[in-house]
């Protein structure tokens, strides 16, 4: 199931990169606790803000493929500050600015 949410989440971003010109892309993640709270679920979320809107791109629970090849400004928080993750970042065309 969360396999087929993931790929509409994919698809519909696709669809509106194509329609609107975004200002930037924003990378964050969020973990949300299972029926034991010691089993956290956590998500990377990629979003692009267009003027006063903001729609997701691409979501995943791990790190790996998770930024689709673009352009532009990529802003994230510190939590991304890892060598491997920067690396990602600039391979797939984007400018990082990682919060402190």
């Amino acid at each position: 199931m969360l396999s087929i949410v993931l790929h509409i989440i994919h698809f519909l971003g696709l669809i509106l990169d194509k329609i609107l010109d975004y200002s930037f892309s924003v990378l964050d993640s969020t973990k949300f606790s299972l029926w034991k709270k010691e089993n956290l679920a956590e998500f990377h979320l990629l979003v692009r803000i267009h003027k006063n809107t903001i729609y997701p791109v691409f979501m995943s629970v791990s790190l790996k493929n998770l930024v689709v090849k673009e352009k532009g400004d990529l802003l994230t928080d510190s939590w991304y500050d890892r060598e491997y993750v920067i690396r990602e970042i600039v391979n797939k065309g984007y400018s990082p600015l990682i919060k402190p």
